[in-house]
C-alpha cells in the first residue's frame, strides 16, 4: 500500500525516494507499533474495542511522523498515507479474520 500511494498516488517517482527507502519506512513503522497494539494495549485496556480504538489511533500519530521524517514528504501526504495504509490493515485484517473463522481456515 505504501508503495502504490508514493508511487501512483502522489507520483513521486524513484530517483525522488528509493524503493530501499520505501521499504525501510514500511518496515520501520511496522516495527515500532506493532507490538503495541497487540501485546501492550489489550492488557491496559480492558474492553477490546476500545482498546483496539486507542492504539490504532495512537499508530497513526506514530507512523505519520516516521511517514514525514524518512520519506522528507509534506505533513498532510504522510498523514494521508498513514490514514490510508493503517484502515487498509484494518479492513484487511478483519476479513481475515472473517475468513478464518467462517470457513475454520487454518484452524487444526
Amino acid at each position: 500500500m505504501l508503495f502504490a500511494l508514493v508511487r501512483k498516488g502522489f507520483k513521486i517517482q524513484a530517483n525522488e525516494i528509493s524503493g530501499k527507502t520505501l521499504f525501510l519506512c514500511g518496515c520501520l513503522c511496522s516495527f515500532a507499533t506493532y507490538p503495541y497494539v497487540w501485546y501492550v494495549f489489550p492488557d491496559l485496556i480492558a474492553d477490546q474495542t476500545a482498546a483496539l480504538i486507542v492504539a490504532e489511533i495512537i499508530v497513526i500519530l506514530v507512523e505519520f511522523i516516521l511517514i514525514k521524517e524518512i520519506l522528507k514528504i509534506s505533513i498532510l501526504r504522510a498523514i494521508i498515507v498513514s490514514l490510508i495504509c493503517n484502515l487498509f490493515t484494518i479492513v484487511l485484517g478483519s476479513l481475515m479474520n472473517k475468513l478464518i473463522i467462517e470457513y475454520k481456515l487454518f484452524l487444526f
